[in-house]
């Protein structure tokens, strides 16, 4: 149920004492009370606010191209839109990497949200946490900026891109903006796109150039371009320059993660082809590494087998594919690719071995022990493909729709 929003005092969280009220949801017939707690996502162009039962957007705040004055403007803008008095502010910002950029976000914050426990991050960390939980992975922000990063479940262990839109962010909303208008300045632009770029934005190219310089936000300025790529996105010269912007931030950002383990390459390879093409993987490579590396152990299999029963046949161990893959799901290995081990497969022909070598033991007739090994063997694999389509492990909004809509 919704609870009731109230206002009473709460534990003092550790610091100085608190003098204001605090907002806390209080459950209706419970004695449970929790704190309020209000978390912002904040980037160059777009801050959201969210919080339990509501969400609120307003201006991006990134102190690196934002005066303090105007970034105090912009909180309490949205002072009105959020919860009154919250207790907790989990704010995750763009530019918050810099010390002095951190502190003094920190002091801006304490004085909107006087009395508000304030735990400062980057934005960066938010995504990783977003996506990858609290297990290790590779986490990249495409916004009006762009960067990436190794995460190791706790922190972020190391960056790669980034250096905002003057020296870097390729990809990002601004970089494709700056592409556009260069390619426009230029006269490289075909001539009906550039004609309709001054169209959609109501000014010639020496007043959108002009604009760029005066503009507060210069980076929050060219991110405004993107609506016109995505309207024009089908012509040849707009795919081109998407195609070069987007192999730039690949290989910027994305190509030096590729030296981590060669499993976590493989499991990139199983899992998503595209984004390890574009992370600069050899896809052939790998592939013909892993079906002659299984070639060789198939072949190992074989002469063992013969050394054990001293005779060879053609169809030699009919019937142990399925067995094999089930051992595999069992194990943890999934049926869509980029996920498992080695170890999980083992336990996996362990588990199964067990349950086929138990029912005669017991006296089961050979009809009821194939239906039973069928039986585990059907289990894992629908709760195999379920977790695959489990709404949380996607993250494209178009994903998740349409995963709700087929269950």
């Amino acid at each position: 149920p919704n609870p009731t929003i109230a206002l009473h005092p709460s534990p003092s969280p550790p610091g100085p004492p608190l003098s204001r009220p605090r907002t806390v949801h209080a459950y209706p017939n419970s004695n449970y009370i929790r704190p309020m707690h209000l978390i912002a996502d904040s980037g160059g162009t777009k801050t959201t606010w969210a919080w339990q039962g509501g969400s609120h957007s307003s201006p991006g705040i990134n102190l690196s191209v934002l005066p303090e004055d105007e970034a105090r403007r912009i909180l309490h803008e949205a002072i009105p839109s959020l919860p009154p008095h919250p207790t907790v502010l989990h704010f995750y910002g763009a530019g918050l990497a810099d010390p002095a950029r951190h502190a003094a976000m920190h002091t801006l914050l304490q004085g909107v949200f006087p009395g508000t426990s304030i735990h400062l991050a980057t934005d960066l960390l938010g995504a990783a946490r977003a996506t990858c939980l609290h297990s290790p992975g590779h986490t990249a922000i495409l916004g009006t900026g762009s960067i990436a990063c190794h995460y190791d479940g706790q922190a972020i262990t190391a960056t790669h891109g980034g250096h905002g839109w003057a020296l870097g962010d390729e990809g990002s909303g601004a970089d494709l903006g700056k592409a556009l208008l260069k390619a426009a300045l230029d006269a490289q632009l075909h001539p009906t796109l550039s004609q309709a770029l001054q169209d959609w934005a109501q000014a010639d190219l020496i007043t959108l150039r002009t604009r760029l310089y005066r503009a507060p936000r210069p980076n929050a300025y060219l991110g405004t371009f993107a609506p016109f790529l995505h309207a024009h996105r089908s012509h040849p010269a707009i795919q081109e320059l998407l195609h070069t912007r987007f192999n730039a931030f690949a290989h910027t950002s994305l190509a030096p993660m590729r030296t981590s383990a060669h499993s976590q390459t493989l499991h990139l390879v199983g899992g998503n082809p595209v984004a390890a093409r574009f992370c600069g993987i050899n896809i052939p490579r790998h592939l013909l590494l892993v079906y002659s590396l299984a070639g060789a152990v198939s072949g190992l299999c074989g002469a063992l087998w013969v050394s054990r029963y001293g005779i060879a046949y053609v169809d030699i161990a009919n019937g142990f594919e399925l067995t094999i893959i089930a051992a595999c799901v069992i194990g943890g290995v999934s049926i869509a690719g980029g996920l498992g081990t080695v170890a999980g497969a083992l336990l996996g022909a362990l588990f199964l071995g067990v349950v086929v070598n138990a029912l005669p033991v017991i006296n089961v007739s050979p009809f009821w022990q194939m239906a039973i090994s069928g039986a585990v063997i059907l289990a894992a694999v629908i709760v195999n493909a379920r977790s695959e389509k489990r709404v949380g492990k996607l993250i494209l909004p178009e994903a998740r729709k349409n995963a709700g809509a087929s269950s």
